[in-house]
């Protein structure tokens, strides 16, 4: 058996008996695996020349020669725009754009952690100070600590602030840091 931390394939992987073997895994990678072109992208992906790999599971849909990583989870190849282990069916992939926090955007959509969110315009989408976010219809608040967002319900949008401590106001009332009157989860 090699180490790879030295002479072979790439660490975290080890190559025995023409197999790769992932060092935290006990499972080979599958005998589809072509050992001469594989290569580590990162601590979770790798790829040959003809296939993607993510731990030790090949990746069936994703072609590739186009195959790119992006943050948060979200991937894509030259069709198709994924998040985890989902293929994010309606995202353009041409189009596209991965913003902060878990958030991204293509033409039409907006996705948080590959959850579209309904109701939403990507084209007037911004970050305001602190946890808020927004769009011409909504207002959204990110929960650092448990990485979602909610929909701030009674907010207005087009008058929305945010100010340093968390805290915000539309026209109609102001909001504590500390307060999160009529949210729902997205």
């Amino acid at each position: 058996m090699r180490d790879c931390k030295s002479d072979c394939i790439e660490y975290p992987f080890y190559e025995y008996d023409h197999q790769v073997f992932p060092i935290k895994r006990e499972q080979a990678l599958p005998n589809k695996l072509d050992i001469k072109s594989f290569s580590r992208i990162d601590y979770q992906w790798s790829k040959d020349q003809n296939h993607v790999y993510s731990y030790n599971k090949l990746q069936e849909n994703i072609e590739v020669q186009s195959f790119l990583i992006f943050a948060h989870g979200y991937y894509q190849d030259k069709n198709s725009v994924f998040f985890g282990n989902e293929m994010l069916e309606t995202i353009d992939s041409s189009s596209v754009e991965l913003l902060d926090n878990g958030w991204a955007k293509d033409h039409h959509t907006l996705i948080f952690e590959g959850v579209i969110i309904e109701g939403s315009d990507p084209n007037s989408y911004i970050q305001l100070g602190g946890p808020y976010s927004q769009d011409k219809n909504q207002v959204y608040y990110w929960h650092k600590h448990y990485d979602a967002i909610t929909l701030i319900e009674a907010a207005d949008s087009n008058s929305f602030e945010s100010f340093e401590g968390g805290f915000s106001k539309d026209k109609r009332q102001s909001i504590p840091g500390n307060k999160r009157a009529n949210i729902t989860a997205v």
